[in-house]
């Protein structure tokens, strides 16, 4: 089931950036839940899998290496071929442009991409967000309970005083630091998987429940509370309930299925629609019929590269999990 709840998230952001009536509406609490699922996640394969040892944490870090830059890169050097190419006619988005030297090695690195005027894979900011607890939790995080707690302690802490300071909404969500607080809620709820489940919802509800957090920021805006505030913090706490719920069902080959689909369609999204504006530029962006044909090629081509990856780094990966130890 939570493969199929990452596939939600991720067609969430596309509806974020690809659709005028949610355009930068549903999209912030989309990347919050994925950090969620990412702090049980990992924290999950380090105990079960991986360890503490360096030979386990070499063999963690490569195996996320394997998982998110090949896709990573096809996206990014396929968008700058036809930005050089094509310019204005195919640019999806205002931080798609030609780099230079610095903004390239940001791009092709990951590294401190946030900070870079140019990003040819806008959604992939967070990815060194993700990287960043990667490393940390393998680094001590996520070893043990208490300071797993103390973390997430310290993360409320720190978000409270960003929320009591009144910084800006990007300062809550952007900077590494920001994320510490989901990363480390999803942290906990591997700790504490089995005596959280009174949490854990019947089938009946849980989808419905799914769908109210995926429009939760507009609802709420909608009786006059803050989007940006109240719509940014209020759904985590439906959010553990959904994790909760999915993490304790069992994994099917269509949720698995799904869930490998999530990664290339968060990334993949406005390389299609920029290609979409290029072949049909009559078509109106931000409408419809826009979001449709994008979503239908960004999902074909997902399939297409989910697939090669299966044959190609896959094995890699599968092997390099029945090393450790």
């Amino acid at each position: 089931m939570l493969g199929t709840v990452r596939f939600i998230l991720a067609a969430l952001v596309v509806l974020n950036h690809l659709w005028l009536p949610t355009a930068n509406k549903v999209g912030a609490h989309a990347v919050t839940a994925f950090y969620m699922i990412s702090g049980y996640l990992m924290t999950k394969v380090l105990h079960d899998v991986y360890g503490f040892s360096l030979r386990g944490a070499a063999r963690y870090l490569a195996n996320r290496a394997l998982r998110i830059y090949p896709i990573y890169w096809f996206c990014l050097f396929t968008t700058l071929i036809l930005i050089v190419a094509y310019g204005d006619a195919f640019r999806p988005y205002s931080l798609v442009a030609v780099p230079d030297i610095k903004q390239l090695f940001q791009n092709v690195t990951l590294v401190d991409l946030g900070s870079s005027e140019v990003i040819l894979v806008p959604p992939a900011w967070s990815l060194t967000v993700e990287f960043a607890f990667y490393i940390a939790m393998v680094a001590g995080l996520s070893r043990h309970r208490y300071v797993s707690i103390a973390w997430f302690g310290a993360s409320v802490i720190y978000t409270a005083w960003l929320i009591a300071s009144g910084v800006p909404f990007g300062q809550r969500y952007y900077p590494i630091v920001a994320a510490s607080l989901f990363f480390s809620i999803g942290a906990l709820v591997y700790w504490y998987q089995e005596s959280l489940h009174w949490l854990r919802l019947p089938p009946l509800a849980f989808w419905p429940l799914l769908l109210l957090f995926c429009f939760s920021p507009m609802l709420l805006e909608s009786v006059g509370l803050d989007r940006l505030m109240v719509g940014f913090y209020l759904p985590i706490l439906l959010f553990v309930g959904l994790v909760v719920t999915a993490t304790q069902s069992s994994e099917t080959q269509h949720d698995r299925w799904l869930g490998d689909m999530a990664y290339p369609i968060f990334l993949l999204h406005f390389l299609c629609a920029g290609i979409i504006k290029l072949l049909l530029p009559g078509l109106q962006p931000l409408g419809g019929a826009f979001l449709a044909i994008s979503f239908l090629l960004t999902l074909a081509l997902s399939v297409a590269l989910v697939r090669l990856q299966s044959m190609t780094i896959e094995p890699v990966r599968s092997r390099m999990r029945r090393w450790v130890g």
